[in-house]
Formats: C-alpha cells, structure tokens, sequence
C-alpha cells in the first residue's frame, strides 16, 4: 500500500570548528555538520513534529532535528515493523539534500532555532503530485 512516511532524524549538530566536522557535512546542508543519534520514522507530520520539537527542547544546545518525508509502498509487515521499532528497511530511500527537508530546528543558547518550516499544505500538495507521478514543477507568484 502507498503510505507517506516521515524520518525524524535527531543528533548533534557540529560546527565547522569540530574535528570530525568534514564527515558529517555531506547531507542537507555544506553549512552544518548532521552528526546522527537517532532515526525515527512515523506516520504523520503533526507526531513527526510533535517528536523533533520534544527532543529539542528537552536536549542540550546544539541537539538538531530533521524532518524528511516520501510516500513508500509499504507492507503490513513493515508498518508493523514501524510501529514496534521506528524504522522499516527502506530507512536509506529518503532523501538528504536540503530539498528534502521540510523541517529543521537546532537549540541554541537554550532557544530553538527553526531553520527550516514547511508549511503543512505545501507539503501535501508535493505529496500529491509525486502520488500522481509529477516530480518536478515550479511554483510562481506574480506581485504587481
């Protein structure tokens, strides 16, 4: 069955200063260093949300969160997998360039810092196309 997923990933984020930063720069984006501690994946974007913005704020400063999402056909197996572990198999199919993120917040000095926010009906409406088998599209705004 097709079923839209989400990859909250959550870790540390590392500054360019950080010794192991040129490993960890090669997804989303060049400017940060995604160091990974945990994957999970759910099965909406309000839980998804739910979750990042928890272990933001309940983590230390530098503690990130991304959100990722794609529409899978998946298997009643591995939406049993899911809901029993957080991931399922085809954990690698999501994307990693900044492209693919429709969230991402980091804690700074105590605060968080959204970087990234999709709006949840801009988001639908990609999830949309790509059901329908359209992936590339431009969007246009006309000001007078």
């Amino acid at each position: 069955m097709k079923t839209e997923l989400y990859r909250v990933e959550t870790g540390i984020l590392l500054d360019k200063k950080d010794p192991d930063f040129e490993c960890y720069n090669k997804v989303y984006t060049k400017e940060h260093g995604f160091y990974d501690e945990c994957v999970t994946i759910l099965f909406d974007y309000k839980n998804a949300r739910e979750y990042a913005d928890t272990v933001i704020k309940e983590s230390n400063d530098t503690t990130y969160a991304v959100i990722t999402s794609d529409i899978f056909n998946i298997t009643e197996e591995q939406v049993k997998e899911i809901e029993t572990e957080g991931v399922f198999k085809g954990i690698q199919e999501f994307g990693f360039e900044k492209s693919d993120m429709i969230y991402f917040a980091y804690k700074e000095k105590k605060k968080i810092k959204i970087i990234i926010d999709e709006p949840q009906w801009f988001q639908e409406g990609i999830n949309t196309m790509k059901q329908a088998g359209i992936y590339f599209f431009t969007f246009c705004t006309r000001y007078r």
